[in-house]
């Protein structure tokens, strides 16, 4: 079973632009969803906010789960992430993905790939940041997230 967390401000959704989907993040859940794959959001934001944009974009049902700051100590505390995750997952096949310093620590902390993503509005000194703090990998582009993905999976 693989697992795949993600960020939501920065990450899946632009929140201080256009307040959609970052483009190619619809494609990433049609070409990477399988029975072995499960999903989940791990976010600074409360819980109304966000499921409210999950359910506007209509993606609420990608997810497995959802964790929020409303549900437990902020990023980088794991505690909510934990939570989340079943009791026996696999870290060597755990993926957390996110935009900022925090998500690369928690990925850290569980012993989860740690993916950064600078397709929002990161900088050049954003991905450096991100590297500092342990990512493993850095995107620019969604479809490049998703190649890696399937050849990770496999």
């Amino acid at each position: 079973m693989y697992h795949i967390i993600f960020d939501h401000d920065g990450t899946l959704v632009d929140t201080e632009r256009t307040r959609s989907l970052f483009p190619g993040i619809y494609d990433l859940f049609s070409e990477l969803a399988a029975d072995s794959t499960k999903f989940y959001v791990w976010t600074a934001r409360n819980r109304a906010s966000t499921v409210e944009f999950l359910k506007s974009l209509g993606i609420i049902g990608e997810f497995e789960d959802i964790c929020t700051a409303t549900d437990a100590p902020p990023k980088p505390v794991v505690d909510g992430l934990l939570a989340m995750l079943p009791a026996d997952f696999d870290a060597s096949k755990t993926i957390v993905i996110g935009d900022s310093y925090t998500d690369m620590i928690g990925a850290k902390k569980i012993g989860a790939m740690a993916i950064g993503v600078t397709w929002g509005h990161a900088r050049a000194e954003q991905r450096e940041i991100l590297k500092e703090f342990g990512a493993d990998q850095l995107f620019n582009e969604v479809e490049e997230l998703i190649k890696f993905i399937k050849e990770w999976r496999n």
